[in-house]
């Protein structure tokens, strides 16, 4: 169970970099004067990645639940 908890929580705050890496693509995309996403908001997506990381750990957490209780 403490695996799944722990790949949940990379998983959750890999989320947070994709999205992060994601945003800055898009903005290199593009050559506006004003960026799509500023870079206030693109810290603030990195600022919620340990959230996010709790988040996956929980899931990880219940299907790591699940699984032991159905092979048991």
């Amino acid at each position: 169970m403490a695996t799944c908890a722990a790949l949940g929580g990379l998983a959750g705050s890999g989320t947070a970099a994709s999205a992060a890496l994601l945003m800055l693509i898009k903005n290199g995309l593009h050559g506006h004067l004003f960026p799509d996403f500023p870079f206030g908001m693109i810290a603030g997506v990195l600022a919620l990645a340990p959230i996010w990381a709790i988040g996956g750990g929980l899931v990880g957490l219940g299907i790591g639940t699940v699984w032991v209780v159905r092979k048991t």
